[in-house]
């Protein structure tokens, strides 16, 4: 018999204001900046990617990290 093997998929965000963070404004607003999409990440926006990989859409990814982050990570 073949062996099978678990394959995981996850989310690795990106800053996600969610207003429970110590961050001061000054600094978020600056990471915000030098996002290419020059905002920071809401819960809404991740949703998505959770949605997704729990999906019949996502059936057959294995092993993937999705990262919505804004462009902050581009491989």
């Amino acid at each position: 018999m073949a062996p099978h093997y678990i394959l995981v998929n996850g989310v690795a965000p990106g800053l996600v204001d969610t207003g429970f963070d110590p961050l001061p404004e000054d600094v978020k607003r600056a990471h915000a900046e030098s996002l290419p999409l020059k905002r920071l990440g809401t819960p809404e926006d991740m949703t998505s990617a959770f949605v997704f990989l729990a999906s019949d859409e996502g059936r057959y990814y294995c092993g993937q990290l999705l990262h919505p982050n804004g462009g902050e990570i581009m491989p």
